[in-house]
């Protein structure tokens, strides 16, 4: 299935779930926020969260400093 993540394309095999696409792109799901067709998972739903084709995934991740 081919989604766009964070405006690039992607393309994965079809029943992948968000935690699935994270581990994909070597991202901890502790540290990021993810939105998918403009809408917030909930960090609790990524496990569950099946993504679809043409999904548009938005993932931002969390920076410390000061």
């Amino acid at each position: 299935m081919d989604l766009q993540v964070n405006g690039k394309p992607i393309t994965m095999d079809v029943g992948h779930t968000i935690e699935d696409l994270l581990i994909y792109l070597n991202l901890d799901p502790k540290g990021v926020a993810v939105a998918i067709n403009h809408r917030v998972v909930p960090r609790s739903s990524i496990g569950d969260h099946g993504l679809v084709e043409k999904d548009q995934v938005e993932i931002i991740r969390a920076v410390g400093g000061g």
